[in-house]
């Protein structure tokens, strides 16, 4: 980049002084403050300061209304760590997120902001929560190294690690130098490795997909025969009970049934998603008492409603190892295969979610 000059009024034109940040925090906080700085972060993303790992605390976790998550690292160009360790540490946050389910992210991302990504800072639509779950699940995540110095070797290894990961990973770093001149601020953000990024992106994009109801029945027809009734058995008890199906973007066939109230509460108790086994995959069935739960519950009548709805399903000889998990507070969320989900066992659950949807 070239040189900055500025000028006031019919002055001459002169070249700002450098300003360091005083700590890594300062950029931390500049960055977390204002996400959209972070190159390929759209406007309306949220960010997460201090996110809680098994290995540790990464320094930003950004979240944009697509469901895309942006791992952020800073480091200062006086700190040593700035050309290898950063790296490693970067990879390693990336390594604990992709084991978390979205419950838990969520949870994380509670403690550290005091609001629930799912609820309070806004992402309410079901294909937030579906994109979220995907790319968790699939390590899809946006590293992004951001520093106030970069250096040649910092700058190789980013290149180089574009060329080798695969598409659902980029890696860039990002120079955040900063000048001063008086009361005006000047901030020239210049990005390494965004090329190779962009590239593995656009790969990346034409794999996934939305995914219609049409779409899971010809997975389950190729991949799944014996699932084919049970799935048409659970689709039309849903469908004939106004639920509907949303997808969000992803490599596989996925998607969130949900219900609305009459307070315009969507309630989402089932997803469906094909997991990835050693034999190829199967359907599955996730029960879902997330965060639509906490929003509804808000009286001890809707309580005990919910209540009465989970320990219905947990009667249920096909669903009660699941439910055991989520009654004992051990989960809020919990997948069978939908083989496992037999005939019997939806008729059964059909009648328990009739009650409780004229609660409702």
């Amino acid at each position: 980049m070239g040189t900055v000059l500025i000028r006031q009024g019919d002055g001459a034109w002169q070249a700002p002084g450098a300003a360091s940040y005083e700590a890594e925090d300062a950029l931390q906080d500049l960055l977390a403050t204002h996400p959209q700085l972070v190159p390929g972060v759209p406007l309306g993303s949220v960010a997460c300061r201090e996110f809680q790992t098994d290995a540790g605390r990464t320094d930003i976790v950004v979240v944009d209304p697509d469901g895309a998550i942006t791992i952020v690292e800073c480091k200062l160009g006086n700190n040593p760590q700035v050309r290898r360790e950063i790296v490693g540490q970067l990879f390693d946050y990336a390594s604990r997120l992709a084991e978390m389910k979205a419950d838990e992210f969520d949870l994380q991302w509670a403690r550290r902001t005091g609001t629930s990504l799912f609820i309070e800072a806004g992402f309410t639509e079901p294909e937030v929560r579906v994109a979220v779950t995907e790319n968790l699940s699939a390590s899809r995540f946006r590293l992004v190294l951001a520093v106030d110095t970069i250096n040649q070797q910092l700058r190789r290894i980013v290149e180089y690690l574009n060329r080798v990961t695969r598409d659902d990973t980029t890696i860039i770093a990002v120079e955040y130098a900063r000048y001063v001149d008086g009361n005006v601020q000047v901030l020239t953000p210049q990005t390494y490795g965004e090329d190779l990024a962009e590239v593995k992106t656009a790969r990346q994009q034409r794999d996934v997909q939305k995914w219609s109801l049409d779409d899971l029945l010809e997975w389950s027809t190729h991949h799944e025969p014996a699932s084919v009734p049970l799935l048409e058995q659970l689709l039309t008890g849903l469908q004939s009970r106004d639920f509907v199906f949303h997808s969000g973007g992803s490599k596989k066939p996925a998607g969130v049934f949900s219900y609305t109230s009459i307070e315009g509460v969507e309630l989402k108790p089932f997803q469906l998603s094909v997991l990835d086994t050693s034999a190829g995959g199967y359907l599955s069935v996730e029960l879902n008492f997330a965060s639509w739960a906490k929003t509804w519950a808000v009286s001890d009548e809707r309580r005990d409603a919910l209540r009465a709805f989970q320990a219905g399903w947990g009667e249920i000889p096909s669903l009660a190892p699941v439910m055991a998990s989520i009654l004992d507070g051990q989960s809020t969320r919990r997948s069978l295969s939908l083989t496992q989900f037999d005939a019997e066992s939806q008729h059964q659950a059909m009648g328990v979610l009739d009650s409780f949807l004229r609660a409702v």
